[in-house]
Order: C-alpha cells, then structure tokens, then sequence
C-alpha cells in the first residue's frame, strides 16, 4: 500500500526498475496528495523532476499558488546543489494567481 510515508521510496524504486505503470501511479498520488505532503515537510525530499511535475499540474488538490511557491522557495534554499533547478521549478508557479498580500 502507498502512503505518505512510503510514496517517495516507492517512486524511486519504480524509477529505478522503470515501472512505467506504478511511476504513474505516484506521480497521481503525489498530485492527490501533495497539500498533505507539504504538511510533512516529506516534499523537501523529491527531486527536481519530482516537483516539477507536480508544479506543472493543474490537478493539484487542496493547494494555492502561494503555498506552491513557499515550499518551491524552502526546496531552492534547503540545498546550494538545488540553486540550479530555480529557473526550472519556478517557471512552473503560476505568478498571476498569487495575489498581493
């Protein structure tokens, strides 16, 4: 069984051996998912490819733009190595739904 727990080892595992239908499969959780993740602070432990994909989706539930681009900022910032994917993740926030605060 999938849980928040386990999702990120099952999606490494399915990337590894190339489990096109359980990567899938992740990668849906993961979007399902992704508020109750964030609550965790699990996310900081997906890849640059990993959240972008979740970024890029428009099936996100339970999520507003601005607490995408908190946990994108906290990601960049939590490793010097993560710096060079700023361009590729925030190219996903959806700026012009944030609204002045």
């Amino acid at each position: 069984e999938v849980t928040l727990e386990n999702c990120l080892e099952v999606s490494n595992i399915a990337n590894t051996y190339h489990l096109e239908k359980l990567e899938e499969y992740i990668r849906d959780y993961l979007q399902r998912n992704f508020s109750s993740l964030l609550a965790t602070g699990e996310y900081m432990k997906l890849s640059a490819d990993q959240l972008a994909h979740i970024l890029s989706s428009n099936s996100l539930q339970g999520c507003r733009e601005i607490e995408l681009y908190r946990a994108t900022m906290a990601w960049l910032t939590q490793d010097e190595s993560h710096k060079q994917f700023t361009y590729k993740l925030m190219s996903k926030i959806r700026f012009h739904l944030l609204s002045p605060q």
